[in-house]
């Protein structure tokens, strides 16, 4: 064995406590040769949370030269510098699915995935302001046959506009009063 001196450990990483489920629903339809539609719905929400490891209670007086946030023993190593940032995220997102049941030759069913809208929004329980992330949405569209007829992504920002109509401020839209989200940009 080679003793080599000067080595240093670290211990970081980060927790997610996570929830999800399914819900189904039948729609009995029969429009040509569609026999049902059913909609599958996977709500999810978790929480992750990281540390800040320069806080001596998670071993920054290890991982920091003299105790110096500024003074980290593996900045430039392969590893990467050691992280100071503290986070705690709460996430929602929403996947939908649309099936149709489809009969096709000689009577047998095929199942198609004709419908995906997929969303996601993330609140950061840390931040100064604007805690609330846009809303992602995702929708991919597909013909009977199978073949992908287009894909559309959304961004929605819940915050209002300042004075100036540029930068959005630490106020949100008034759902209930009927203001809906800013749809910030699209592709």
């Amino acid at each position: 064995e080679k003793e080599i001196e000067g080595f240093k450990r670290r211990l970081t990483g980060n927790s997610t406590l996570l929830a999800k489920t399914k819900i189904y629903g039948l729609f009995p339809i029969t429009i040509g040769r569609i026999n049902a539609i059913r909609h599958v719905i996977t709500p999810t929400i978790s929480y992750q949370y990281q540390p800040n490891f320069s806080d001596p209670k998670w071993g920054g007086n290890l991982y920091f030269q003299n105790g110096d946030p500024d003074n980290d023993y593996f900045k430039g190593s392969y590893v990467g510098s050691t992280s100071k940032t503290e986070k705690k995220t709460y996430k929602l997102s929403l996947n939908n699915v649309f099936q149709a049941k489809i009969q096709g030759e000689k009577g047998k069913y095929k199942k198609l995935n004709f419908l995906n809208w997929n969303s996601s929004i993330s609140y950061n329980a840390l931040a100064d302001s604007l805690k609330l992330s846009e809303m992602n949405s995702n929708i991919r569209v597909k013909s009977l046959s199978g073949m992908e007829l287009f894909r559309l992504k959304m961004y929605h920002n819940f915050y209002k506009l300042g004075e100036n109509g540029e930068h959005p401020v630490d106020k949100m839209v008034d759902i209930r009063g009927g203001e809906f989200p800013r749809l910030t940009r699209m592709t």
